[in-house]
Parts: structure tokens; sequence; C-alpha cells
């Protein structure tokens, strides 16, 4: 190190300001390697702490991420230093702060100078450069939440060689209920293996009957280790030379952008995962897409993110349970049908018949429709147009009649199942969507015991039989709007 690079403030341990970042990153510079921050290092892995405090409690926002950033490129931790980035996009882009617009302009400069700097630069630096690249070819979102777009393209990310044969098969319902009905573009790891392999058999098998709507896209190193061969289902892109990183996943969000995508019609869903996982899910978030995950080990990389402070209270952000059906209701946003009044009415029959079925719920959501909070009607509204879904995918249909009969059709034990089943993954949807997560019953935190899989031992009879009075109400529900459900003759 040269004379004179450490202040006392550094030697006596306590954390480096944002501006002594700002000195140590010019001082790699001048001195053309990143060596110059080892005998700092027990001061900048302090001044990192302070800075994740900081994002945690939303103080000194986004500077205190692009410090921990910046102090990460440091100490060459190229994977911390990414994840903090990616927490400092997604505050500039979430569009309810007000930050400098030539920000991200900003960090980029200082990297590439530093990059320039350096006689052999690692090439995470670029990867840094790429994702803040991609950051400012997105708009800052406008709403807070999101609305329920049908997403466009689908990002299927997670465990490969970490995820045995038994984990795999646990998941394959969830891939298969999402894929089956999803049109547009999927990506994935293009292996045989774990997910990426699993997402290729679906495929396959869904070409084989000419159910397959999707083109399939699988970003790959140039050189793959020979236990992760390519699956052939897959239209191959090159990115990267030798391991798969962050370099496949910025290449697939920059096609998709190219392609004229934006974030908020991307939907990635993440099973479990290692390293490159949790690089994607976090990108994902920062750019604006839905990350909906689901763990396959108390510590894989989907369990992580989720219990993660930084990025736990997103709420783009959905720890979904293993439920088919939840995993169908994202993937699949009904469309309306019918003119706005029709669906109105038959949101306000929806909410009707609830409040006859629920004497014993909490007064809240049972008010008159006049007097019912946003949220509820939002419920009602959502519940109204997917019956229509659920109906078409169990074999009726539903047009529109002068008289209709609600008397025109009788479902089955087995078809009333099919279709609760359905109903509660699409209420899993619509309650995370609204900011619900899992756990012990609390309207004022949000949080609901019942966002679990139809087949969890914690969801009861009763709860289920809400379900299947519902869905048995259809006929009737829909024939006040105007509506009648028929049997579709095969």
């Amino acid at each position: 190190m040269k004379a004179g690079m450490t202040s006392q403030n550094d030697a006596d341990g306590k954390p480096p300001s944002q501006e002594r970042c700002r000195e140590l990153m010019v001082e790699a510079t001048q001195a053309g390697n990143l060596e110059i921050a080892d005998a700092l290092r027990v001061t900048i892995l302090q001044g990192i702490r302070t800075c994740r405090d900081h994002i945690v409690t939303n103080t000194e926002m986004p500077q205190a991420a692009f410090t921990a950033g910046r102090l990460n490129l440091l100490l060459k931790r190229f994977d911390d230093a990414l994840a903090f980035y990616c927490r400092a996009i997604r505050h500039m882009l979430d569009g309810t702060h007000c930050v400098a617009a030539d920000l991200l302009q900003q960090e980029a400069d200082a990297i590439a100078h530093l990059q320039d700097s350096l006689d052999t630069p690692p090439q995470e630096l670029q990867w840094v450069l790429d994702l803040l690249a991609l950051a400012r070819r997105v708009k800052p979102k406008q709403d807070a939440l999101p609305t329920g777009l049908p997403p466009r393209a689908l990002i299927v990310a997670g465990g490969a060689a970490t995820l045995d044969a038994a984990a795999v098969a646990r998941f394959r319902p969830l891939l298969e209920a999402a894929l089956a009905p999803f049109t547009g573009t999927v990506v994935s790891g293009g292996t045989d293996i774990g997910i990426p392999g699993c997402v290729g058999d679906v495929t396959r098998e869904l070409r084989q009957r000419g159910a397959c709507r999707y083109e399939l896209i699988g970003y790959v190193p140039r050189k793959l280790l020979r236990d992760a061969p390519i699956h052939d289902a897959y239209d191959i892109r090159i990115s990267g030379e030798s391991a798969f990183s962050a370099e496949q996943v910025l290449a697939g969000w920059r096609d998709l952008l190219d392609a004229d995508v934006v974030p908020e019609e991307v939907l990635c869903l993440g099973f479990g995962g290692g390293k490159v996982s949790s690089i994607e899910y976090r990108i994902a978030l920062a750019l604006g897409a839905t990350v909906a995950v689901v763990s396959a080990a108390p510590e894989d990389a989907a369990a992580r993110l989720v219990a993660d402070p930084l990025w736990a209270g997103m709420p783009t952000l959905f720890p979904i349970p293993l439920d088919p059906q939840t995993v169908r209701a994202l993937v699949v946003v009904p469309s309306p049908h019918y003119p706005a009044q029709t669906l109105e009415q038959m949101a306000k029959s929806f909410h009707e018949e609830y409040v006859r079925n629920s004497t014993g719920k909490l007064p809240e959501p049972m008010k008159p429709w006049t007097e019912l909070a946003e949220t509820y009607q939002i419920a009602n509204r959502e519940q109204a147009k997917y019956a229509v879904q659920i109906l078409e995918a169990c074999g009726f249909e539903v047009a529109e009649e002068e008289s209709p009969d609600p008397k025109s059709v009788a479902f089955t034990d087995e078809e009333v199942e099919q279709m609760a089943r359905m109903e509660h993954g699409r209420w899993n949807v619509e309650r995370l969507r609204n900011g619900w997560r899992p756990g012990p019953r609390d309207d004022k935190t949000k949080r609901h015991p019942n966002l679990v899989p139809w087949d969890d031992a914690s969801l009861d009879e009763p709860t289920k039989d809400y379900d299947r009075k519902s869905v048995r109400k259809f006929p009737e529900i829909l024939a006040q709007a105007g509506l009648e459900v028929r049997r579709v003759n095969h």
C-alpha cells in the first residue's frame, strides 16, 4: 500500500464514511489494483454493516447501497457487490423516491474509471457496468404495486446440480402448471439437470402434444461443465466462457429489453437455488419484475432471499406455497371477457355471497359494497374475472344470454373439487399481490395463515368448504350478470 493511504479513522476501526469510500475508490484507481483495501479489511467490513443497517431503515438511500456495493468491490466480494447494486437500483426505479436522475451514470463512470486503471480488471466489474446500463434503460415505475399484467416473459430459475431428484419431482407439478397455459418467452438455464432440465422435459412433452405456445431460450457459457450437458428443447444462446454466472442472467435481460419487454411484464419463478439463482432473483427485483419463489431447503437462495431484511418487504417478492394452482394463477391473468358493468355485477354478487356465508368473520370485509375498502373490492373483482377462467379450464363455457338459467348445468363432486383448488390458488395470488404474506392472522401487518397449498394440513375443511360453496354458486352468480354456464360437448 502507498504511504499515507490509511487515515487515523481507518486505523482506529471506525466505519468509513461515504466520502472515505469514494476516496478509497480513487486510491484504488491511482494504484491500479484492488489490493489497497487489504489493510483496511476490518474497517471496510464495519462500513458494509453500517450501510446495510441504513438500507434496512431506509436511511441515506440509495447512497448507502451504492457505498456498500463499492466497498464490496474493494474487497473483491463481487456477488455481494452486485446484490447491493441491485438494491440501489430497486430504490431508484420504484417510482416513490426523489433521486438524482444521473446517479446511475455517475456510479457507472466511477467503476469504468477504476476498470480502465487496472492492468487485468476482473470481469465482475463489467457485470456491474452491464447491470447499471440495463437499469438506465428502465423507466421508474409509476404505480406502487403491480397491476396484474399478464406476463410476456417467464424466467424460471433455481437449482440445477444442487437439487436432488426428489426435489425436482416436488417442483414439477408447479412447472407444468406454469408452462402449460403460458404464451410468450420462457428463459431458463439450458441444461438437462435440475430445474432447467425439468423445464426442458415439460417443454418437450408439450411440443409432442402440440400444446406448447412459448419459445424456450437458454443462456449458457461457451464451455459447459461435463456434468451439465445442454437440453435439446432449448434455443441455446452463448454468453460467457467457462462457468454459469451473472453474465448469462444479464444477457437474458438485455435481450428482453431489446424485444421491448418491460420488467413489469416479466415473472421470475424461483425454485431454491444457489449463488447464481441468488443474483438472478435480485436482478429481476431490481429491474422491476415480479419474483415468486419457493424454497427446497432452509438455506437455499429462495429461503435466504425471503428472510433477507433488505428484500423481504418488497411488494413484488412473493413467497409462494408449493401449490400448482397458485403458480397457474400467477401466470394466467385473465383479461375481461365482458363489459365492465357485467364484471362489476359479478363482483358484487360474489361479495354478497361471501357476506351470507361469513357471519362469524371480522366485520371489515362484510360491509356493504359501497362502503367496502378498495382492497376487498379488488378481491371480488379478481374473483369475478378468474371465475370464467376456472370454468373454461374445467370444460365449461360462459355465454351472454337474455334470460340465463342458473340451473342449466350441474357440477360433479370432482369438478367442484378441481375448481375449488383453482379458486384457492387464485385467492393466494390476489392476496400476495395486495401485500399479504403467510403467517398468523394479523390484518394490520397483512398476515394470513391460509396462504398455503390446498393440501396443506393447516387448511381446514371449513375453509375448503367455503371455496367449494363459492364455485357451486358460479352459475347463479353469473346468471345475475346475464351470463349462462354451459358444459362443452366433446
